[in-house]
């Protein structure tokens, strides 16, 4: 990060791309989808009860970071991608190479989720899970947690994201006769 913010400073990056700021709607919805989707997923992790369920509330809070109006198909490309990192991490633990191998594949996996942060599609979780699971967590069972916190957090993204985006709608319906009526 520090290096990041110097190399934008020393080069005419430095306010090159300046966003318009988002309106007050934005924030406000962010926000309670934020609160909302960490209760509820906080709630689900004391029900599972496991050593990874941490996952679920993770994967979660990635989706925040969509893009306004994105959330629900920027959700279901992380899940996806999640879900299919687990599934190739589980292929690698079943060849019982040494634990060093594996450290390898996980920063090689690791460098390629970076490389695909920018695009979309589910390739920069994918490559993030395999990372992850075999740098921190290397066994069937902790990626077979994580697939299911994977489709938990695509779930709950979704059913927060379509509950907050029904309350604007009926806000502005509401705002929107109030000024009709008001102006007649």
């Amino acid at each position: 990060m520090a290096a990041g913010w110097a190399i934008v400073q020393l080069t005419p990056l430095a306010g090159a791309v300046v966003q318009d700021p988002a309106p007050v709607r934005f924030g406000v919805g962010l926000a309670g989808f934020l609160m909302a989707g960490l209760a509820i997923a906080v709630f689900a992790m004391h029900l599972i009860d496991e050593r990874f369920a941490h996952w679920l509330a993770l994967l979660f809070v990635m989706r925040g970071l969509a893009a306004p109006g994105q959330v629900v198909s920027d959700a279901v490309r992380g899940g996806l991608g999640a879900a299919g990192g687990s599934v190739l991490a589980m292929l690698f633990l079943m060849l019982n190479a040494p634990v060093s191998q594996l450290l390898a594949i996980a920063g090689v996996m690791f460098l390629i989720g970076l490389r695909m942060l920018p695009h979309p599609g589910p390739y920069s979780a994918a490559a993030f899970s395999v990372s992850i699971l075999l740098a921190t967590a290397p066994s069937q069972h902790a990626a077979l947690v994580r697939i299911e916190a994977a489709i938990l957090a695509v779930l709950l993204s979704t059913v927060v994201a379509t509950v907050l985006s029904a309350i604007w709608s009926a806000i502005e319906r509401v705002q929107a006769s109030r000024s009709t009526s008001s102006g007649s």
